[in-house]
């Protein structure tokens, strides 16, 4: 299964210029771990389950793993190497779900004892998924929602 350009949402107004970029993302076969596809690219890096968005590039869609590493990175990729990738997308992912329901309670707490208690709730719920993130083997399958 190759990647295609169009398939990510590639902004070809940004070419990429492989000398001046500082890592690549290496999309990979989900079934033998091969790359299919190389983009490069530069910091900041926002991730996300089926998206990325770099200083230089925007893809979306994205439908297989992907890992993003240094320019001059050569290693063979390992299972593990893309498991703990995938733990730091969901951990981002979860950041940002949390930061967004807690500013969902506020509005929605008519006075700050309910407020209290559903931030608490909320609270259980997201070391309860963080915790799930950290053993999981396929991270991003987990449901990162707090509703």
């Amino acid at each position: 299964m190759a990647i295609e350009k169009s398939m990510l949402n590639y902004d070809e107004s940004l070419q990429q210029n492989v000398a001046g970029n500082t890592h690549k993302v290496l999309y990979l076969n989900p079934e033998t771990l091969e790359i299919m596809a190389v983009d490069y690219v530069t910091p900041p890096f926002v991730l996300g389950v089926d998206s990325l968005k770099t200083a230089n590039m925007t893809a979306e869609g994205i439908n297989v793993p992907y890992i993003i590493v240094e320019k001059d990175f050569n290693d063979s990729i390992t299972q593990d190497l893309v498991t703990s990738f995938q733990r730091e997308i969901a951990y981002k992912v979860l950041e940002e779900n949390y930061k967004q329901a807690q500013l969902n309670l506020m509005a929605e707490s008519d006075d700050y004892d309910e407020y209290l208690t559903k931030d608490t709730m909320l609270k259980k719920q997201y070391f309860t998924v963080k915790k799930q993130i950290s053993t999981s083997t396929a991270p991003l399958l987990l449901d990162l929602r707090l509703v």
